[in-house]
């Protein structure tokens, strides 16, 4: 794990300014293992209608998106590319990955869903009680996490339009699914 910590300061390091180079060092310190507290009561939609998606919740590995209500909520979600990573995986059946979404016009985003077509499962995080729970870093670049079974932060950053940290990404959801067939 601390390879994998190592590999993830490297590539967010390279070509940053240092006081850039401390807020991502201390950021990753202070999130790696951090456990992250998923509330019980948000209703989850596919295309914008109710879904019951809380068996996500219990993959041994997750993706965990957080989007806030800052700017252009759907912008923020990139759906296309998100879209393109999960296909980019194949089936994994170990692997979830968690969209919860907090904005002041969820009208706007339904819309956005459909118009993309983005047919995966979005929790609606009205009273963005996720966030409030657990305190996410205020820079969005930190709201995508890589959870292991305990739900606890193995990687941080945002690896859309990142290839390195992508590769890291799979690379250590790898290594998850391999430790968790040579439990069972």
């Amino acid at each position: 794990m601390k390879y994998v910590l190592f590999i993830c300061l490297t590539i967010l390091l390279f070509n940053c300014k240092n006081t850039d180079k401390e807020y991502i060092q201390t950021t990753i310190q202070e999130w790696t293992n951090k456990k992250i507290v998923f509330p019980d009561n948000i209703q989850a939609k596919i295309l914008g209608r109710d879904t019951n998606c809380n068996y996500l919740l219990s993959k041994p590995i997750k993706i965990l998106v957080y989007i806030d209500s800052l700017g252009c909520t759907a912008c923020k979600l990139n759906f296309y590319d998100w879209y393109q990573k999960i296909n980019s995986l194949g089936e994994i059946k170990d692997l979830a990955f968690l969209f919860y979404v907090n904005t002041k016009n969820f009208k706007v985003l339904t819309n956005a869903i459909k118009a993309e077509e983005f047919n995966y499962p979005i929790f609606y995080d009205t009273h963005n009680i996720l966030a409030k729970t657990n305190h996410f870093p205020k820079n969005s670049r930190f709201n995508t996490f890589l959870l292991d079974k305990e739900n606890k932060v193995v990687l941080i950053g945002d690896p859309l339009g990142r290839e390195k940290m992508w590769e890291l990404y799979i690379q250590t959801i790898d290594s998850l699914s391999k430790s968790l067939k040579s439990i069972h």
